[in-house]
């Protein structure tokens, strides 16, 4: 995301840039205050880039009138983040800016704001650039400020990441809890993955200006880098090749649903009515039981049934006959069938599994069965 924000400051001064961030940050908490009946807001904010936004947050709120209070903690402050700051209205922005260390200030501005349901705590502190755990052991008023900050019921909004949260994070570092993240234009993929999922609430995407022949070469790049481009409503429709209502429907694609154990089969026959929603000709559930048959023609009559069986010992898979599908989903609702008592997997199913894995077709694998297949 670095290399991102230096390439679009090169055709758009930075403080543009954060100029449009913080603007649309302040929409968005300025959409939350709405439904509620009164209450204060509060701001953290740090030194760099994600302290910049913040104030620059703080300002577009002022210009609709709404004060907040501010605490910038000092240490490293950037020259663009301390023009952000002295542009603040005095009138309607409270700024404190923090001695390192000082915390003080700020716990009591808490005490008085963060069990208000009806107010708002915006953290602006860190965001996406550390690359080590926030030190709470040696300056234990930190740690003491994540547990406040963590407990509040006030709602919680973070800037781009919640504070703490870094590509190589770690479960045991402390992190800032939030309600509500507004993550811009390309969010870190650790936002939708735990254990750092729990800490983001809902995410919410922002998209400032950036320029567009930027934007094109970023999204072209293989996605190594950590970021996610979320897909909407309006980009599902160039995804899938328009039907022709008189083509048959083997033409239109067959897909292969691996999974419904007995007690699981309600697993494999949402992912088959999922696969058939999304313009499938044919869907077909390979199961080792034909308890998911029954199941599936009570869903679902225009889905197909062929039974998963293993052959003696040399475990070969048979799936009847030649490979049938273009596309296969292996896994809902089979694991906990194809496991043995310690949690291994039986043989016969790991070598079902590994043939169906290199067959080099498009494929989808159930979480299940992540940690005992080979990418």
């Amino acid at each position: 995301m670095r290399e991102f924000d230096l390439e679009c400051s090169a055709i758009i001064p930075e403080m543009l840039l954060m100029e449009d961030a913080g603007r649309l940050m302040a929409e968005e908490i300025f959409r939350e205050l709405r439904r509620k009946d009164r209450g204060s807001i509060l701001f953290l904010a740090g030194p760099g880039h994600n302290g910049g936004d913040a104030l620059v947050a703080a300002r577009h709120l002022s210009l609709r009138g709404i004060s907040s209070r501010v605490f910038l903690t000092r240490s490293g402050l950037r020259d663009l983040t301390e023009i952000m700051l002295n542009s603040l209205d005095p009138q309607f922005v409270s700024a404190q800016v923090l001695p390192e260390g000082e915390w003080e200030p700020l716990f009591s501005a808490l005490d008085a704001t963060a069990d208000d349901p009806e107010s708002i705590l915006v953290d602006g502190w860190l965001g996406s650039g550390i690359t080590r755990p926030i030190d709470s052991e040696s300056d234990r008023s930190i740690g003491e400020l994540i547990r406040r900050w963590n407990q509040a019921r006030a709602t919680r909004i973070a800037l781009d990441v919640p504070s703490g949260l870094a590509d190589n994070y770690d479960a045991a570092w402390p992190v800032f809890q939030a309600d509500i993240t507004l993550a811009v234009q390309y969010p870190r993929r650790m936002l939708y993955t735990e254990p750092a999922r729990g800490f983001c609430g809902e995410i919410r995407v922002i998209r400032p200006g950036f320029p567009g022949a930027v934007r094109r070469a970023m999204e072209s790049k293989p996605r190594e880098n950590g970021l996610v481009s979320l897909m909407d409503g309006e980009d599902l429709p160039s995804l899938i090749e328009p039907m022709d209502p008189a083509a048959h429907k083997s033409s239109r694609g067959r897909i292969a649903v691996y999974g419904g154990a007995p007690g699981t089969e309600g697993a494999a026959v949402l992912a088959a009515r999922a696969a058939a929603k999304s313009g499938a000709g044919m869907v077909r559930i390979y199961s080792p039981h034909d308890s998911a048959a029954r199941a599936m023609l009570s869903e679902d009559p225009s889905l197909m049934h062929a039974p998963i069986e293993v052959s003696g010992s040399s475990a070969l898979p048979i799936t009847g006959g030649d490979i049938w599908a273009d596309v296969l989903v292996i896994g809902p609702g089979l694991a906990d069938f194809a496991e043995d008592k310690s949690g291994a997997i039986e043989m016969e199913y790991q070598q079902l599994l590994d043939y169906l894995l290199h067959l080099n077709l498009p494929t989808g694998l159930d979480l299940s069965l992540i940690h005992i297949s080979e990418p």
